[in-house]
């Protein structure tokens, strides 16, 4: 408002509560342009300058609204950002003439509601009753014509739509499990109005939360899928036209990726069958080994360094064994890193025998349809978790037959009393040598005196050993290095075993040796004259023994098959000149 025609109504002190957010009930009498202002002195112990300050214009006017000077340009205000169903929207309209009308329309893929507003100094309050069919928006155009000129202004209604949207409540039979444990989970599916749903499909997926950590969940929200925002189809033209166009919508922040570059999607080895209840048996990518950063304070072989551990003891950890990368291993199931379909391995070299983690899958269980019953229920038997200490994400998407959608998250932590994590690189060449980080962790209440010992092996030989011994208070962690040497192309196999009394862990997994150098491809074409013909190809002179692969295609020339085509075609047409 013009600085001239603002005067004073009433100052007013608050303070804030223990949030910094404070209410205020202000009289507001007459009608009119009301601007309320905030400021904030600077505490004593702040730097000195001016007050933190805020203000926001509200406006003041009744069913038949006089605001004074009528506005240079068609103004339209909503009364709320959004709106629900039963709801009714009243929308203050101030054309720039006192005598001009309005038409007001309601509009979205078709036209309404249309009425013509006349209102006393050009100001007028128009009311639309929300209902379902609105969801989830709505345009409120307002059409002003003047002697010279014709004024559009549209404003966006938005209506959340709740009553499509379901709700699912995921419970876990245990939120803390021991690694390699079998659990279940039960989903409740309810409505907006709490009641129950049948017959609704839900997708279930249980993943590694490390994995969100290093991708981005490409899966779009349901709701903002199946439900998005419509456009607005009907337009107003004319021969002198002036669009304004705004929303009256406030759009929420955009949601903070969590653990760096947010999330994927999960996918398993093998895809349960619909209304399955057991968990998928190949194994899928597991979680990449998180590096910590170099340390040139690092303990050398043997010496451990004790640390306090509590700190860390929800975190996610990281997959003790190296990503599964198929281009320098066989690959599928071959992989002998995994070893998924061998029972529990109790030659655990510490003392006492300890049972060894060797499964490190990322996916535990992924089912695309499972179906509510009469209670709107659905339950989810003999999940076997995999050997990995870490945090285990259990998501649920719904859907229904009315294109209601929902989607529902919990967490599950699999962790050990005492508990042990060797990180290696994904892969050494020939020549390398690297410390893989060793880490004892102590999450009981209790003192223990541990010993651990860890080996690396290749091809029978050892290429690296540690071994220590620490008194861990409650909450405290041991650090020790492996070193790690690539004496040969092949497999290196790490062997870790941490054990106080009755309690302890061991790990088993191998990282591939790769020859060193780059790989190079070198190749060649050979036209075969009467079957026969040779084909010479260099080979480096220092290619490293044991890593050269040799592949052969044999494919006809293509003259052969326009030969046979053109034989086709002298005999169909001896065929033809004979008849």
């Amino acid at each position: 408002m013009p600085p001239e025609t603002e005067s004073w109504l009433q100052d007013l002190e608050f303070k804030t509560d223990t949030r910094g957010e404070a209410r205020l009930e202000l009289p507001l009498a007459g009608e009119g342009q009301v601007r309320l202002s905030v400021a904030v002195p600077r505490s004593a112990n702040e730097p000195a300058g001016p007050a933190a300050h805020a203000s926001i214009d509200v406006w003041v006017a009744g069913d038949k609204p006089t605001l004074g000077r009528p506005p240079a340009r068609l103004e339209v205000i909503a009364d709320r950002e959004q709106y629900a169903p039963g709801n009714t929207a009243r929308l203050l309209v101030r054309a720039p003439g006192a005598n001009h009308a309005v038409l007001a329309t309601l509009e979205g893929a078709t036209l309404l509601r249309h009425e013509v507003l006349t209102g006393t100094e050009g100001a007028s309050v128009w009311e639309v009753q929300i209902d379902r069919v609105h969801a989830p928006n709505v345009f409120a155009t307002f059409v002003s014509a003047g002697d010279d000129d014709v004024e559009v202004r549209t404003v966006q209604l938005r209506v959340p739509p709740a009553h499509m949207l379901l709700t699912a409540t995921i419970t876990p039979d245990a939120e803390v499990l021991e690694p390699g444990s079998t659990s279940g989970v039960t989903v409740q599916v309810t409505d907006a109005t709490g009641a129950q749903v049948a017959n609704a499909e839900l997708t279930l997926a249980i993943v590694d939360e490390a994995l969100y950590a290093l991708h981005r969940d490409a899966q779009a929200p349901l709701a903002a899928f199946f439900h998005a925002a419509r456009r607005n189809n009907v337009s107003t033209q004319s021969i002198t036209h002036h669009d304004s166009v705004g929303r009256n919508v406030v759009r929420p922040p955009a949601p903070q990726r969590t653990g760096g570059r947010g999330a994927p999607s999960a996918s398993c080895g093998s895809e349960a069958s619909p209304g399955s209840e057991a968990a998928p048996t190949s194994p899928a990518a597991p979680t990449p080994a998180e590096v910590p950063n170099a340390d040139p304070a690092a303990p050398m072989m043997g010496e451990a360094v004790v640390e306090d551990a509590a700190a860390d003891e929800e975190a996610p950890e990281e997959s003790e064994r190296s990503v599964r990368d198929s281009m320098f291993g066989d690959g599928g199931d071959g992989d002998a890193r995994l070893r998924l379909d061998s029972k529990k391995s109790k030659e655990g070299r510490g003392s006492p025998v300890q049972e060894v983690r060797e499964d490190f899958r990322s996916c535990v269980y992924w089912n695309a349809r499972i179906v509510t019953d009469a209670a709107g229920r659905a339950r989810i038997d003999s999940i076997p978790f995999a050997d990995s200490l870490t945090r285990w994400r259990v998501r649920a998407w719904l859907v229904d037959g009315d294109t209601r959608v929902g989607e529902a998250r919990v967490a599950v932590v699999t962790r050990k009393a005492l508990s042990l994590r060797l990180t290696a690189p994904r892969f050494l060449r020939v020549g390398d040598e690297a410390r893989a980080p060793l880490l004892v962790r102590n999450l009981t209440q209790d003192a223990l005196p541990v010993q651990w010992r860890a080996e690396a092996r290749a091809e029978g030989a050892s290429a690296g050993q540690t071994r220590g011994a620490a008194e861990l208070v409650a909450g405290a962690m041991a650090r020790d290095t492996l070193p790690l040497e690539g004496t040969a192309v092949g497999r290196l196999e790490l062997d870790a075993t941490a054990s106080s009394g009755p309690r302890g862990d061991a790990l088993r997994f191998d990282i591939p040796t790769l020859p060193q150098g780059i790989t190079k491809a070198t190749g060649g074409v050979l036209v075969a004259r009467g079957g026969e013909g040779s084909l010479t190809l260099r080979v480096p002179a220092r290619a490293e023994p044991g890593s050269i692969e040799a592949s052969v295609r044999i494919e006809g020339h293509p003259i052969q098959a326009v030969l046979a085509a053109a034989q086709q075609v002298c005999l169909a047409v001896r065929r033809r000149c004979h008849r």
